[in-house]
């Protein structure tokens, strides 16, 4: 069992959203707005900075998260053992990584760990993608 980073009211409003990517895009943007919970190079480690090998995205302990480890919890928090949509989503964001770095990068894993990627590089990226996604109807920040 995980404790949840996003808050009810958040899960309550992801939940409204009648796309499941676009539900795990904006939770894994409200996770990541923090930049303490950003990290590069693992899916997720706990608060210490511990589990480069081994922490999941869902386990009780993971308190920081990469993009993708962040999907992965926005959707394990919104779906439990049922989640499938972070897959989804990452998929979107690979596509979205070749535009946002001008062919710089392919995949989103790659762009959060490159070293010139900063923490505001990656909310902008999810910003965008979240507008897009939902016609410009959502703003993350809204959240």
């Amino acid at each position: 069992m995980s404790k949840n980073i996003l808050k009810p009211e958040q899960i309550a409003k992801l939940k409204k959203l009648k796309n499941a990517k676009l539900q795990a895009l904006v939770g894994a943007f409200l996770i990541l707005k923090n930049p303490a919970r950003w990290i590069k190079g693992s899916y997720a480690t706990d608060k210490k900075g511990n589990g480069r090998t081994g922490v999941h995205s869902e386990a009780l302990n993971a308190k920081c998260f990469c993009t993708v480890g962040a999907l992965r919890r926005a959707d394990f928090e919104l779906y439990g053992d049922n989640a499938d949509s972070s897959n989804g989503a990452e998929s979107i964001l690979d596509k979205a990584v070749a535009k946002f770095t001008k062919g710089g990068q392919d995949e989103v894993i790659n762009f959060n760990d490159a070293e010139g990627t900063k923490h505001k590089d990656v909310l902008t990226l999810l910003g965008d993608v979240i507008r897009r996604e939902s016609r410009g109807r959502i703003e993350a920040s809204a959240f």
